[in-house]
């Protein structure tokens, strides 16, 4: 489950799901957000979907205001100075009536949150010249409400031309976890969060693999490039 660049359409020649088995069949997803699969098989390419905000959030959550002050709680914040690329706009395929999902809102400039290194207003800055973890986000609407869907990692500085680091992908996800749901919860401005999550295990929505996902060449030594896992976050 990837999010495509502007430039390249996903080539259908590996998959992303699991294969059809004879097996009893799984238990349910975590709910929160509507299954993007629904046909299963559906190739991608990109950067790996590897974390969801659930609609069943809070109801500060509904709107993209309310996930850009969750966000900022977070330690993250828009790229250096609100610039952004057309060129480097990326979609997601959520599934029905979210076949085309631009990245973050309006313009999609927007769409990519880097980490702020403690400094909110201008600490993304830092983060675009040494690198750090950043992720796209996409949004999901049903009638159930908006779920988010994070394409998280790490990367290199921008004189690495900001390839990913090593386990990066995976690493990435991790580190907005652990924040997300430390004890206390997090807060910005007076808006405090809390938040608790599940995680959907390696062949539902997406396999351990490295085809078909940018910068393979980081994986771990005889490791694919991603465990598969998919966090689903709740919040408070």
């Amino acid at each position: 489950m990837n999010a495509a660049s502007t430039g390249s359409a996903a080539v259908p020649s590996a998959n992303t799901t699991a294969a059809p088995s004879s097996t009893a069949p799984p238990p349910p997803l975590p709910n929160g957000f509507i299954n993007p699969l629904p046909q299963g098989n559906r190739p991608f390419e990109g950067e790996p979907l590897n974390a969801i905000v659930s609609h069943n959030s809070s109801s500060d959550m509904l709107d993209p205001e309310g996930f850009l002050v969750w966000a900022t709680a977070l330690g993250f914040g828009v790229s250096c100075l609100g610039q952004g690329d057309p060129q480097t706009i990326m979609y997601a395929d959520l599934g029905p009536k979210n076949e085309r999902v631009k990245q973050g809102s309006g313009s999609g400039f927007n769409g990519v949150l880097r980490w702020n290194y403690g400094m909110p207003e201008v600490g993304t800055c830092r983060e675009t010249f040494e690198g750090g973890n950043h992720f796209r986000w996409f949004m999901q609407r049903s009638r159930h409400g908006t779920a988010y869907f994070l394409a998280t990692s790490l990367e290199q500085s921008l004189s690495n031309l900001h390839n990913v680091q090593t386990d990066g992908y995976n690493r990435g996800r991790d580190q907005v976890v652990n924040i997300a749901t430390q004890p206390g919860g997090i807060e910005w401005k007076g808006n405090k969060f809390q938040a608790t999550v599940a995680w959907i295990e390696p062949g539902r929505l997406m396999n351990a693999t490295s085809q078909n996902i940018s910068h393979a060449e980081m994986a771990l030594p005889d490791q694919p490039i991603v465990d598969g896992r998919i966090a689903v976050l709740y919040l408070l």
